[in-house]
């Protein structure tokens, strides 16, 4: 088992994330994630924890120019407008790995969390097929977390499921099946 966990987020801030709270749902999970796996870098001590965030409206951008390690890490809320170019944001996912499936990336375990609600404006199913066609992708334990009026059809693509068993939904208030998931990655 490698020794280093990787926590990737991936951040819908489009103008519809405005909407019901759902950008301060976003920014919420962020920050209550960051103690709970603050906690288990400290129960996991042989561990290396690291968190990176990508965010998506016009276009995709990385938040964190490179992974940080979680005692390090900090968050900037962010606010909501523009599109949602969800296909901008995988094709950075795949830029990860400098284009090839092994890549350039640190090794270890990634876990890929989308928060969206759902409606990307910008063709992202080639984007992610060709994600699926990538090994280190396949392998990577992917997490979608619905908020309110989240259209779960794009979520279930995303974490593969008819792919791949390494992905699962969860809701906006289960936030701590994040860190369980880790452990049971860890423990096995």
């Amino acid at each position: 088992m490698p020794s280093d966990v990787h926590l990737v987020w991936i951040l819908d801030h489009s103008n519809s994330m405005k909407a019901k709270g759902k950008i301060n749902s976003v920014n919420m999970v962020i920050r209550e994630t960051i103690p709970l796996v603050l906690n288990l870098s400290q129960e996991f001590s042989s561990y290396h924890f690291f968190m990176r965030a990508l965010a998506f409206s016009n276009g995709a951008h990385w938040i964190d120019p490179h992974v940080t390690r979680i005692e390090d890490y900090t968050w900037t809320d962010l606010e909501a407008g523009g599109r949602s170019d969800f296909g901008a944001a995988l094709q950075k996912i795949r830029e990860m790995w400098g284009g090839g499936s092994n890549g350039s990336e640190k090794p270890g375990v990634y876990f890929f969390v989308l928060l969206t609600d759902g409606h990307p404006t910008d063709d992202w199913q080639e984007s992610l097929q060709d994600l699926f066609e990538q090994k280190f992708f396949l392998d990577s334990k992917k997490i979608a977390i619905t908020l309110q009026d989240t259209d779960n059809g794009l979520l279930e693509e995303f974490i593969g499921h008819k792919k791949t068993e390494h992905g699962f939904i969860i809701n906006v208030d289960e936030i701590e099946q994040i860190p369980m998931s880790i452990v049971s990655c860890i423990e096995q």
